[in-house]
């Protein structure tokens, strides 16, 4: 599959989701919460799951797509403004939740939301250290 071209890839990822919406398409409000068989995910929870794979998906090919635009010399506005917009998509999700969320994990997942909320925090502290240690460097005020 390596040698498939962009516009055959985006073409077949057209074509699965619309065989998965026509056979969601065929199902009766009613079957929201019936599965294939005993331990199997109903409905709501395969489009749950579904939807959470795909953000995923989102976030890691704009993830590799950053990294590859890193070497490019971007505009510092571009950038920041690129960097807002997905901390307004943060305070977005959190701002969603209730309370008894917060604590609360998924299977396969190893933290909680409180705990990546948490990490976005020490992550957002070590970086701005460093661009204090920039700034002084460069003899910048700081």
């Amino acid at each position: 599959m390596a040698d498939t071209t962009l516009g055959e890839l985006i073409d077949r990822l057209s074509a699965a989701r619309q065989d998965l919406l026509a056979e969601v398409g065929r199902l009766r409000p009613e079957q929201l919460h019936a599965s294939a068989g005993p331990g199997e995910w109903n409905v709501q929870q395969i489009l749950r799951h579904t939807t959470y794979a795909e953000r995923r998906y989102v976030s890691n090919i704009a993830a590799i797509r950053a990294a590859l635009s890193l070497t490019q010399a971007p505009d510092l506005a571009a950038l920041l403004a690129e960097w807002r917009l997905a901390r307004e998509n943060l305070l977005q999700e959190l701002s969603a939740l209730s309370p008894d969320q917060l604590d609360q994990r998924i299977p396969g997942h190893d933290r909680t939301i409180r705990e990546w909320a948490e990490m976005a925090i020490v992550h957002d502290r070590a970086h701005t250290a460093q661009f204090r240690q920039i700034q002084q460097q460069a003899g910048s005020p700081g």
